[in-house]
């Protein structure tokens, strides 16, 4: 547990504050969810869906090729993104996007 742990920042006030409106929807959501078979560490997901959802602040995610590669390689273990850059959602917003991601998976 603490190796993994060593994979896990500190979340962002943003993040945190999605992860709150996350859980009014799906209250068994997690934050800073550690997907072991790549080393990965996701912002938000929604384990029975395997939706990720990730929060990039501006500061923290100029790099959008290795941002898009993460998530190409997380998408290949079958896990659907939802992501906001710089903006929390409305929570009808959020929910739809959520439907989104799952209509892209399970439908």
């Amino acid at each position: 547990a603490a190796y993994m742990n060593s994979f896990i920042k500190n979340p962002s006030k943003p993040q945190v504050e999605l992860y709150n409106l996350v859980l009014l929807i799906y209250p068994n959501a997690i934050l800073n969810f550690f997907e072991t078979r790549v080393n990965r560490c996701i912002d938000i997901v929604i384990p029975e869906h395997m939706i990720a959802i990730e929060y990039d602040g501006s500061y923290w995610h100029q790099d959008k090729e290795a941002d898009l590669k993460r998530q190409n390689i997380l998408e290949s273990l079958g896990w659907k993104f939802v992501r906001y850059m710089d903006y929390i959602p409305s929570k009808d917003k959020l929910y739809k996007d959520i439907e989104n991601a799952k209509c892209k998976r399970d439908c």
